[in-house]
C-alpha cells in the first residue's frame, strides 16, 4: 500500500491518503489507522528549508505485509 503524504516544516502530519491500496482490504484499514496515529514527524525538525521543501514537503511512503505480494 502506499500512502501519499504532506508535512508542513514543523514535521505535522497536515494530510494522508492511500493512493495505490494493496488487494488487502484489512492490511489498507490498518495502514490508514497507524497513519491516523502520526502527529507529526520530527525527523524533518533539523532539515535544511530546501531540503525539506524539495524531498519532505509531499512523498509517499510504502507499506509493505510480510505476506503481501507486490
Amino acid at each position: 500500500a502506499k500512502v501519499s503524504i504532506n508535512l508542513a516544516p514543523s514535521g505535522e502530519v497536515l494530510k494522508f491518503e492511500l493512493v495505490e491500496p494493496s488487494k488487502n482490504r484489512s492490511f489498507n484499514d490498518s495502514v490508514l489507522i497507524a497513519m491516523s496515529k502520526i502527529i507529526f514527524l520530527e525527523e524533518v525538525l533539523d532539515l535544511d528549508r530546501k531540503i525539506f521543501e524539495s524531498n519532505f514537503r509531499n512523498f509517499k511512503l510504502v507499506f509493505k505485509s510480510s505476506g503481501e505480494v507486490m
